[in-house]
């Protein structure tokens, strides 16, 4: 995962919100790969 934010945070913060259903699982997995997305824009964390 390249991030700004700390990974365990993110896992921290969305962690209740998988738990849930496995709709908000699949909303979680979006967020994240949005996340990403953006990161990857701004410079390369290989």
């Amino acid at each position: 995962m390249k991030a700004k934010v700390p990974q365990h945070w993110l896992i921290a913060a969305f962690e209740p919100f998988a738990g849930r259903s496995e709709n908000n699982s699949g909303k979680v997995m979006q967020e994240m790969q949005k996340l990403e997305a953006e990161n990857s824009s701004v410079g390369d964390w290989h």
